[in-house]
């Protein structure tokens, strides 16, 4: 019968725009990634959402109607 074919082909995957972050979130990002190995776009998500949940009763933003 023989080995299973894929269903898509592989994409390559480009590194995360770490570089994006702000320097002490990217500096932290990196810290956490070498302490315990987890990658960089799950540590960078994580501690976005914990920004923008950290910082939203603080800001007020206009309504952005298109």
């Amino acid at each position: 019968m023989g080995d299973p074919q894929p269903l898509i082909k592989p994409i390559a995957a480009t590194p995360y725009p770490i570089q994006a972050l702000p320097r002490n979130m990217c500096e932290l990002v990196r810290e956490i990634n070498d302490y315990n190995g987890a990658p960089i776009s799950l540590i960078a998500t994580c501690a976005l959402s914990t920004l923008s949940i950290a910082i939203q009763g603080h800001l007020t933003l206009p309504a952005m109607i298109a």
